[in-house]
């Protein structure tokens, strides 16, 4: 063990570190090196616990002079006393083939810290029985806590006194109403807090520094050496957005302008200060100070510049003259819709807007629909001539027939029946005609005259109705409806329709249209039409009629149209085909077409 003056000593260097003012590293550095004087060990392992790798891992070995082959073989040994269980607060083992002591001890520190341990290698174990090293150990092992607790203190202090220096600050500039000025003040009081030789603040106006403010200097020339240099540094800083100091030996910055400056200005310390605003460079601090040790209050200059540099970007914009707030504002905006950042939003938008764009601009040739049937212009009817029974059909709905093409034969049993009665009649009527005048009986032969004549007429209509009842075609065409072939010997009445029969030659397309497009459409306007049963073949028409009163079909009006193929007729049209047509009724917008049914439902729904 070390003599009672030497214990003394290192206890009083310990109790010091309670109140440690350094770095972490420094402090546990320290700490160990006494600790291990303390127990009068060969070696102490200072090491963590990594919850993620599930392993120890050495931080520190004390003495750390010691040679790498030693240190690694000692650091194997110690590691070996920290990988046991971190349950027991001390852990003793002796070594007697090497005559040592192995002790272990671990350190409870609070939960933001990770779990700790230090391990001594103690020289002869008939020295360093395991009691005294625990106690001794006992009694030093808060100071980590208490070293923690006031560096924690420590910052918030630092913390604190920033923030009142900032606040104060503002108040100072608060009473600025000018760009110009807050900035000539935000100098003056930087300098004077602070005991700096010079603080000069720059502006970024459209890629470089000029310089706006010089601590304790209300007018200077920009052509000047020293305002120059001064922008060469501060452009320095700001065109690689970070801190430059100088002196600096860095190989990762550029500080030539730097350097040039020190020189120029026979100064020890210069520092630049980026001022940035919604991410970007707007300003630059530049610090000249003779003095050697100013870091701390480099955190508290940060903080200040953050929070003054939004009142200086607004006075900057609010002194300007109007037409320079409009361009500041339009290229904001420009900037914020044309930057890197919310790339996917910006690209849908931009996507958006050039739809909407070739929505309103396109024109299109906007047509209508509508369904359309084939009808002829040539179409006979034809109808039963008399009472009578059908014999036999000819023809039937499809069917090409020529003209005089027989179709229908008519029963004429009960017309030759009629035909002989009616002639007995008339040979009869006769006789009695005779028969008066030979007897010079004028009235009974004025009846039998009347009687004959009678007779003849209705011998006459037995033979009409015997040339009717062969039953032609009157024209050239086609049978579009009509099929009596399964009618044989049936009965019908004089005008029933038995056959329709149309001429191929003059078709034209009859078109029903929603009356919601009438106000559209005029007549020559021009279409093309699709059948259904060749949709893929496409014909031009022209309207020729439109009629002017509507109908009602399934719930809706319509109104009927007419129109008539510009082409020659394909030989398989046929009366009775229906498609659908569309009708050209001049250009209209994209954006209109796709809305124009919305619109108007609105317009109805809305109006009041």
């Amino acid at each position: 063990m070390p003599s009672s003056s030497n214990v003394n000593t290192v206890v009083e260097k310990l109790q010091k570190l309670r109140y440690f003012n350094g770095e972490a590293n420094q402090f546990w550095s320290e700490y160990i090196d006494l600790i291990r004087a303390l127990l009068n060990a060969e070696y102490a392992l200072l090491s963590v616990y990594e919850d993620t790798e599930q392993r120890w891992k050495n931080l520190l070995l004390s003495p750390q002079n010691t040679p790498q082959t030693v240190g690694e073989e000692q650091m194997a040994t110690l590691q070996g006393m920290a990988s046991i269980d971190a349950a027991p607060a001390y852990s003793f083992t002796n070594d007697v083939a090497n005559n040592r002591s192995l002790f272990c001890a671990y350190l409870k520190l609070d939960e933001s810290n990770p779990v700790s341990a230090i391990s001594f290698i103690l020289p002869g174990k008939e020295h360093t029985p395991e009691l005294p090293a625990t106690l001794l150990f006992k009694l030093v092992s808060d100071i980590p806590n208490d070293y923690l607790r006031h560096l924690k203190f420590r910052q918030s202090g630092i913390n604190n006194d920033a923030a009142y220096e900032v606040l104060e600050l503002m108040t100072t500039l608060q009473s600025s109403h000018k760009y110009s000025e807050t900035a000539l003040s935000l100098c003056n009081e930087i300098a004077t807090r602070h005991q700096f030789s010079r603080v000069s603040l720059g502006w970024v106006e459209q890629g470089y520094v000029s310089i706006k403010a010089i601590s304790h200097v209300n007018k200077f020339k920009k052509k000047m050496q020293l305002p120059r240099q001064l922008e060469l540094a501060m452009e320095e800083a700001a065109d690689q957005e970070q801190e430059i100091s100088w002196p600096n030996d860095s190989n990762e910055v550029v500080y030539r302008n730097h350097a040039e400056l020190a020189r120029l200005v026979q100064c020890k310390n210069i520092h630049t200060l980026p001022l940035r605003y919604n991410n970007e460079v707007v300003g630059v601090l530049c610090i000249e100070s003779n003095r050697v040790n100013y870091v701390d209050e480099l955190l508290r200059l940060r903080i200040c510049c953050d929070q003054v540099t939004e009142k200086l970007v607004y006075q900057k914009q609010k002194d300007a003259w109007f037409g320079r707030r409009f361009l500041n504002y339009c290229r904001d905006k420009f900037s914020k819709l044309l930057g890197v950042e919310h790339t996917l939003t910006k690209a849908l938008g931009i996507l958006v807007s050039m739809m909407l764009i070739t929505l309103a601009v396109i024109q299109i040739e906007y047509r209508i629909e509508a369904p359309f049937i084939v009808r002829a212009t040539n179409l006979h009817y034809i109808t039963s001539p008399y009472d009578a029974y059908i014999e036999e059909s000819y023809a039937r709905a499809g069917d090409l027939v020529g003209e005089k093409k027989l179709l229908i034969s008519l029963n004429t049993d009960a017309l030759q029946l009629q035909k002989s009665s009616i002639l007995a009649d008339l040979s009869r009527y006769n006789s009695e005609y005779e028969k008066a005048r030979a007897s010079n009986s004028l009235a009974d032969m004025n009846i039998a005259f009347s009687l004959r004549q009678q007779t003849k007429v209705r011998l006459s209509e037995i033979h009409y109705y015997l040339k009717q009842a062969q039953i032609t075609s009157p024209i050239e065409g086609l049978v579009v409806e009509g099929d009596l072939s399964r009618l044989s010997g049936s009965s019908i009445k004089k005008g029933d329709l038995l056959l329709k029969v149309a001429t191929l030659d003059q078709l034209y397309l009859e078109l029903e249209l929603d009356e919601q497009y009438i106000h559209e459409i005029k007549q020559r306007f021009t279409g093309e039409s699709a059948f259904q049963s060749q949709p893929g073949l496409h014909f031009p028409f022209e309207l020729t009629r439109i009629n002017p009163a509507a109908e009602v079909k399934e719930g809706k009006n319509i109104f009927k149209l007419e129109g008539q193929f510009v082409d020659k007729r394909e030989d398989w049209w046929r009366p009775g085909m229906s498609g659908l047509a569309k009708i050209a009724v001049g250009e209209r917008s994209l954006i209109w077409v796709l809305t124009h049914k919305t619109t108007a439902f609105f317009r109805l729904w809305l109006w009041w």
